[in-house]
């Protein structure tokens, strides 16, 4: 069972689609949140790939996170 304060995208939790906010500002393409712990993951845009060209790079922002459900 997953924590209230854990949001992960790639389980499907039934909970709906969610807007995130950290510090009252509105962030996108969230992967993953904890509210608990203030922590934010989310790709930036435009989208980069490493050098590698395995992955996208992403970026960890931290503060206080606030969620928004609707529908």
């Amino acid at each position: 069972m997953m924590s209230d304060h854990i949001h992960d995208i790639s389980i499907h939790d039934g909970r709906g689609k969610r807007r995130f906010y950290v510090d009252g500002l509105r962030v996108d393409d969230v992967f993953y949140a904890d509210t608990k712990r203030g922590i934010v993951d989310h790709y930036r845009r435009p989208l980069k790939v490493d050098k590698h060209k395995k992955r996208v790079i992403s970026e960890r922002i931290r503060g206080k996170v606030d969620v928004m459900y609707f529908s």
